[in-house]
Order: structure tokens, then C-alpha cells, then sequence
């Protein structure tokens, strides 16, 4: 019975002991949380809600003009396209009507 004793003394002396070094542990963040000091503008400035939702606003904007712009551009280069491809048929058209008039058809 005696041994148990020891064994539950030992076992709480071993939990006294952890609980104070994490009593000091917690002790020396505190004090370095409380020496810790921020530079003024260290966080960069706040910006107020307005000028946030005039930022989203103007970039919404952009993209809307930047976008708008692209599609001209594609419609435009699809018309390209077209007019290529009207051209091509045509000399094909053009060359077939050249083989059968050699041919005699």
C-alpha cells in the first residue's frame, strides 16, 4: 500500500512541477506580449467604407469598359474571319471552275 502512495505523491509532484513551469511559461508571453509595441502606420492605413466601395466601384467600371472593348474587338476579328473565309470559298469556286474547264466538263 505504501508504494501506491508513493506512486500517486510522485505523479502528483511531477503535475506540480508542469503546472509551474507553465504558470512561468505563460508568464514570460505575457510579459513579452505586454513589451511588444507597434510602429505608428505599421498596419497600413483603413480605408474608410466609402472609398473601399468607390475602389470596387471604379474597378467594376474598368473591367466593364476593358470587356466592352474586347468584344468589339472580337466581333470585329470574327468579321475578319468571315470575309477570309468568303474569299477562300471563292478561289476554290474559282480554281474547280478551272479544273473543269481544262478537264471540258
Amino acid at each position: 500500500m505504501a508504494g501506491v502512495f508513493l506512486v500517486r505523491y510522485s505523479v502528483m509532484e511531477q503535475a506540480a512541477e508542469a503546472q509551474a513551469q507553465a504558470a512561468t511559461y505563460t508568464g514570460k508571453i505575457e510579459r513579452v506580449r505586454q513589451e511588444a509595441v507597434l510602429v505608428p502606420g505599421t498596419l497600413g492605413k483603413i480605408l474608410p467604407s466609402e472609398e473601399i466601395v468607390t475602389g470596387f466601384a471604379d474597378a467594376t467600371e474598368a473591367t466593364r469598359v476593358s470587356l466592352a472593348a474586347l468584344q468589339q474587338t472580337c466581333e470585329a476579328l470574327s468579321e475578319t474571319l468571315e470575309m477570309v473565309k468568303g474569299h477562300f470559298s471563292q478561289v476554290d469556286e474559282a480554281v474547280a471552275d478551272h479544273f473543269n474547264q481544262m478537264l471540258g466538263a
